[in-house]
């Protein structure tokens, strides 16, 4: 197995600076690319993953993250067929009616629910934050790599 060395460590907490963790769960052997790969298994990658909770607020947070360079390598979010479809027009229509001109989308996936919602003339402008989009800007949905 190939254990990931580089951690990027938290050591304060991302909403307060706290220092007052408590470890309350830890997997030893968490495979860090969520996704399927034509690399024979030999070449997959495993990290510690172990989420502290911050004692003063209750925030559950990971004490160890993965560089983003290793971590979002490809595209991971594929949903395809009934089920998937099914679900993005109802997250459409949920956010919908939050009647939004302007929408920051961080993490699109596929960008199956800009592409919904966009269509309607109340949305201006959609902007993705997507480190491997696999799908193409229109005049409405713009995409920050």
């Amino acid at each position: 197995m190939n254990y990931l060395d580089n951690y990027i460590e938290r050591t304060t907490s991302c909403l307060t600076g706290s220092t007052d963790f408590e470890s309350i769960a830890k997997v030893d052997n968490f495979p860090v690319f969520f996704g399927v790969t034509k690399e024979p298994v030999e070449n997959d990658i495993y990290a510690v993953m172990e989420w502290f909770l911050e004692r003063k607020t209750g925030l559950i947070q990971l004490n160890k993250l993965i560089p983003l360079e290793i971590l979002y390598q490809a595209q991971h979010a594929y949903g395809f067929g009934e089920t998937w479809e099914n679900h993005y027009q109802k997250f459409s229509e949920f956010i919908l009616q939050t009647m939004p001109s302007k929408v920051l989308e961080i993490g699109a996936g596929q960008g199956r629910v800009a592409q919904i919602c966009s269509s309607k003339e109340e949305i201006e402008k959609w902007t993705i934050i997507e480190p491997n989009p696999t799908f193409k800007e229109t005049d409405k949905i713009k995409v920050i790599t």
